[in-house]
């Protein structure tokens, strides 16, 4: 059985509002692209706006890697590219039982 492979990404943008906006275009992005996205979702921090993360559920960590392969031709990553103004953290997990 193929497990889920969730993806954290924690970055920081040099506008909020079009950071979210470029965000959310990558993972709508990435759905046309391979339709493997289970769920996706975006988080702003409480105490800094600029810091975003973005934690999205994949059907396996194969098509996640392959999603991620080809992110440089989806429309929205050179715009997200632009934004970003430091990239704290990005991994794969697979959620263990009990």
């Amino acid at each position: 059985m193929t497990k889920h492979a969730t993806e954290i990404v924690i970055f920081e943008v040099s506008d909020p509002d079009a950071g979210m906006r470029a965000a959310r275009g990558i993972v709508e992005d990435a759905r046309e692209f391979s339709n493997a996205i289970i769920s996706a979702e975006l988080y702003q921090s409480a105490s800094n706006p600029n810091l975003l993360t973005q934690r999205i559920v994949w059907e396996s960590l194969e098509k996640a890697k392959t999603a991620f392969a080809a992110s440089e031709s989806f429309p929205n990553m050179a715009r997200m590219m632009e934004l970003i103004t430091n990239q704290k953290f990005m991994d794969h997990f697979y959620m263990q039982d009990g």
